[in-house]
């Protein structure tokens, strides 16, 4: 199931690997940065801010700002994970991207907290989870190694690569009419807030008035 994850960071890693080193990162800032952040939109917001002048706080918020979703992701789940142990739910929950969101909750959506709970589901989750993590880290480091024999990044499709993964990963999700109808509202509403300047924050205000009117609708 990590499968397709792991063939769209290949090139988006690739890509923030390039942009780290003309940006003036070396290979242990940028390898360091992966392991530690795992989120391809804040590392690369993070870049053209920091190669910007940006302040170090500022830079800081923004990311935080950009990762708010994953709050809402990992309180989604909380109550299938009731009964895991607190120290697989951090590892879980530090290891979430939007793309481990969509596989592991389609892995585990009929399940109680107890099935969830248990060695062998666990495992697969975090199979997932730790495949992409180390797809990712080792793409931002290639690409950061082997930048100028790379050259223009753009031919791998990195451009639109983990938008198509999250694309196919997201249409089987989408069960009946309602949740196509939340799907179309928070990309209505995300486009809107993009063309009206709202930037990264964006994503946050999308998924939080298109999941309020998922609540609200019968």
């Amino acid at each position: 199931m990590a499968i397709p994850i792991m063939l769209g960071y290949i090139p988006a890693g690739l890509a923030f690997g390039v942009l780290a080193r003309e940006a003036g990162f070396s290979v242990l800032e940028t390898s360091m940065m992966s392991l530690m952040v795992f989120a391809g939109s804040a590392q690369f917001t993070m870049i053209a801010q920091m190669s910007s002048g940006v302040p170090g706080a500022m830079v800081v918020l923004t990311c935080a700002i950009v990762n708010l979703r994953y709050l809402l992701m990992n309180t989604s789940v909380a109550a299938r994970l009731s009964r895991t142990r607190p120290m697989r739910k951090f590892i879980l929950g530090y290891m979430t991207s939007d793309e481990t969101y969509v596989v592991n909750c389609a892995l585990s959506d009929h399940l109680t907290p107890d099935e969830f709970a248990s060695p062998g589901v666990f495992c697969r989750a975090l199979g997932v989870d730790v495949a992409s993590y180390l797809t990712w880290f080792l793409s931002t480091t290639g690409g950061c190694v082997f930048g100028a024999m790379l050259g223009d990044v753009g031919k791998f499709g990195a451009d639109f690569g983990l938008s198509a993964v999250f694309i196919a990963l997201l249409a089987p999700r989408l069960k009946d009419r309602k949740q196509l109808r939340v799907a179309l509202y928070s990309g209505v509403i995300c486009s809107v807030c993009i063309l009206n300047g709202f930037g990264s924050s964006s994503v946050i205000i999308a998924s939080a008035v298109a999941a309020t009117l998922g609540v609200l609708l019968p």
